[in-house]
């Protein structure tokens, strides 16, 4: 079966070997106050210090956000994906996100998503939002 989503290659490949899914902070979701997801990405080594990664996800006409999303069509491999032909876009949000984790799913309609940071030696996703948003003056202000 094809899948309509295409691989966004510049997002650090997901960690297919862990249980932690990612850590969502729903936000104004504009330039000033994104949204921020995390998820653990892949190691080389094991003796690599588990890493998360933090996207910024900017919504300008939309604020469409779904958690735990499960269709049949979702690609099987845990990635980060866009739809280019997704007909829920609107306006300046034309990119229809999407991350697959080996446990759950994550679903945005958005103007942008970019990495922010990469953080280490976190317990899990959730852990990791709470250093980013704590260390991160212009989050926690």
């Amino acid at each position: 079966m094809t899948t309509p989503f295409t691989a966004l290659n510049e997002f650090p490949s997901v960690a297919a070997d862990t249980d932690s899914g990612f850590s969502f902070l729903y936000r104004a979701g504009s330039e000033e106050q994104p949204h921020l997801l995390v998820y653990e990405s892949e190691r080389d080594f094991k003796s690599v210090p588990r890493t998360f990664i933090v996207v910024a996800i900017v919504a300008l006409d939309t604020d469409a956000v779904e958690l735990n999303i499960d269709a049949d069509d979702i690609p099987a491999e845990p990635g980060v994906y866009h739809w280019p032909d997704s007909d829920a876009c609107d306006g300046d949000d034309q990119l229809h996100f999407l991350l697959v984790t080996p446990q759950r799913n994550f679903e945005a309609l958005a103007h942008k998503a970019t990495v922010t940071a990469r953080l280490y030696h976190a317990r899990d996703t959730g852990d990791a939002l709470v250093s980013y948003v704590c260390r991160d003056p212009a989050v926690s202000a």
